[in-house]
């Protein structure tokens, strides 16, 4: 029996992989933890939503495998 897969399966598994290990990360969760507070105190709209995304973008922006050289614009 012949199984397809699809030519981003693997990468979309390695990125799964990555933010998985990065958002289990104590040092993540407490990053977040503490933007999440400093937006609050600022009167962010949706502080949740951009402590995530900006302590995810700090994570990605360390993390070798995010580079445009592996395939991420």
């Amino acid at each position: 029996m012949f199984y397809y897969v699809d030519e981003t399966h693997y990468l979309n598994r390695d990125i799964a992989e990555k933010v998985s290990n990065i958002i289990c990360n104590p040092e993540f969760v407490q990053l977040r933890s503490e933007l999440e507070a400093l937006y609050i105190k600022l009167d962010f709209d949706k502080p949740k939503q951009q402590a995530l995304k900006d302590a995810l973008y700090t994570f990605f922006a360390q993390e070798e495998c995010f580079r445009p050289s592996y395939g991420l614009r």
